[in-house]
C-alpha cells in the first residue's frame, strides 16, 4: 500500500498538502479526531488506521473533512484580514485626529530612498565588498514601500488571489 499521507493528498489534495507543511500539527488534529475519535492522536496511529484497511466509506469521510479544514481556513485568512484593515484604520484614524505628518514623511523617505539606491545602482557599481549589504537595504527598502502602499491603499491581491484558492478548494473545484 503507498504512503498514507500519499493517499490523504490524492483523495484530499489540501489536507494531505497540509501534512506536509506548518499546518502539519493542525491537519493531524483534524485527522485524528475524524478516523481515530479523539484530537491527540499521533501520525503513527492514524499510518496504522489507513494501513489497517482502507474503506470505501473513508473516501467520503475525506472528502468531507477536506471541505471543513478549507472553510476553516477560510474563515482564518479572512478574520487575519479583518484584524488587518481594522489596524488600517485605526491608524488612517489616529493620523487624521492628530493631523499627525510623521506617517507621510517617513513614506516620503522610504521611497526617496528606495529610488536614490537605485539610482546610484545604476550609475555606480557597488564595490563587491559592499555588495551584500546594499541588497539587504535595498530589499529592506522595497518591503517597507509595499507597507506603506498597504497602508494608503490597502491589502494586496495576492491576498484576494489566496481567498479564491481556499474557496475553490472549499467547493470541491482545483
Amino acid at each position: 500500500m503507498p504512503n498514507w499521507k500519499d493517499v490523504i493528498r490524492g483523495v484530499a489534495p489540501a489536507l494531505g498538502t497540509a501534512l506536509l507543511g506548518p499546518q502539519a500539527g493542525a491537519a493531524l488534529g483534524v485527522l485524528s479526531e475524524k478516523f481515530l475519535g479523539r484530537k491527540d492522536g499521533t501520525a503513527a496511529e492514524l499510518e496504522a488506521r489507513f494501513t489497517a484497511g482502507w474503506k470505501p466509506e473513508d473516501e467520503l469521510r475525506l472528502k468531507e473533512l477536506e471541505q471543513t479544514f478549507a472553510l476553516t481556513l477560510l474563515e482564518r485568512v479572512n478574520a487575519a484580514q479583518a484584524i488587518d484593515a481594522q489596524d488600517r484604520a485605526s491608524a488612517r484614524e489616529r493620523e487624521k485626529s492628530l493631523k499627525d505628518w510623521t506617517p507621510q514623511a517617513l513614506a516620503c523617505a522610504t521611497f526617496a530612498a528606495f529610488f536614490v539606491l537605485l539610482f546610484l545602482m545604476v550609475r555606480h557599481a557597488v564595490p563587491a565588498p559592499n555588495q551584500q549589504a546594499f541588497n539587504i537595504l535595498l530589499g529592506v527598502l522595497a518591503g517597507a514601500i509595499t507597507q506603506v502602499l498597504n497602508y494608503y491603499f490597502g491589502s494586496s491581491s495576492g491576498s484576494a488571489a489566496a481567498r479564491d484558492v481556499i474557496g475553490r478548494i472549499a467547493e470541491g473545484r482545483k
